[in-house]
Parts: C-alpha cells; structure tokens; sequence
C-alpha cells in the first residue's frame, strides 16, 4: 500500500530567458476550472505565503498557464503516470505558448499520490528542483491544477497536480 501513496515528484526547470519562437494561436479556448479547484484555491496562496516568507513577491494568477496545467494533469490521470512531455511530445513551454501566452521564463512542478494541497506543497519545498521552480525570481506569474478520481488499484496514483511558473514576454 505504501508504493500506492508514495509521491512521484518529477523535475522540469525550463528556466529560459527569453523566447524566440512562440507559435502562433488563432484561438484560445475558454479557460476551464479544475474540478476541484478548492485544491487549486488552497495551493495558490500557500504558495504566495512561503514566497512571502522568503522575501520574494507573491505570483499572480493566469488563466492561460492555469488552463496548460489543467488539460496537462487531466492527461497525467489519463494515463496514470507523471511526464513531463505531453503524449503528442509538447513541453511545458509548447503547452503554455499554445494556450496563447508569451513567455520569458517557465517551468513546471508534477506531483501524484498527494490528496491535499499542504501535502503536496511540503514535499515541492523539501524537493530540490520542486523548491528551486517555486521560488525563483524569474517567475511572476502561476496557474495549477488538481484532478483526482477513485484509486483502481494499488498502482493507481489518484491524485495529480500540476503547477506552471512563468513570466509574460515583454
């Protein structure tokens, strides 16, 4: 049971600088509301307090890049397992600039396994890359998701987060 609950934390840091190429976006569709956004709710502004608590300015949020991290953890429950390439080989940087934002700086932060938003945010504080991505300078902005559904075995990890950091192109 407890290979069933252990957390899978996976580290993508795409700390790039500037952005030559966006793709270009004819429509952006509606954004859409994680289904349990209560999670989501209780995340951002843990978030905002630890950064606060370090000296660093609170991050805003965006529907677009909460949109990316949406539709990315609904494909992460999809297929039981955390990646941080999408099933077609987008990165997160693809997922972002396709839901029409122009971005400096993004990174991304995974997680399963975790029912709580606490829980999960102590264990991307006490992960290296995880701490580095939430609280770098560079970001500015944040959108996350959380998507659950009823375990269908013990390998089932039931619970997926997804967190994107980024900073607009100006």
């Amino acid at each position: 049971m407890k290979a069933a609950i252990t957390l899978i934390l996976l580290f993508c840091s795409v700390g790039l600088i500037s952005c030559s190429e966006t793709k270009a976006v004819n429509e952006v569709a509606k954004p859409v509301v994680s289904p349990s956004s209560h999670q989501v709710q209780t995340l951002l502004p843990a978030i905002n307090r630890e950064r606060t608590k370090r000296g660093l300015p609170k991050l805003s949020e965006n529907v677009r890049l909460a949109r990316a991290a949406y539709l990315h953890a609904k494909e992460q429950m999809a297929e039981n397992a955390l990646n941080h390439s999408s099933l077609n080989g987008d990165s997160v940087s693809d997922r972002v600039s396709a839901q029409g934002y122009s971005w400096s700086f993004v990174a991304e932060n995974l997680a399963a396994g975790r029912e709580t938003a606490q829980e999960t945010l102590v264990d991307w504080i006490n992960s290296p890359g995880h701490n580095r991505n939430l609280f770098t300078k560079q970001a500015t902005e944040f959108g996350a998701a959380y998507v659950s559904r009823p375990r269908k075995s013990q390998n089932d990890l039931g619970h997926f987060w997804v967190l994107v950091l980024a900073a607009p192109l100006e």
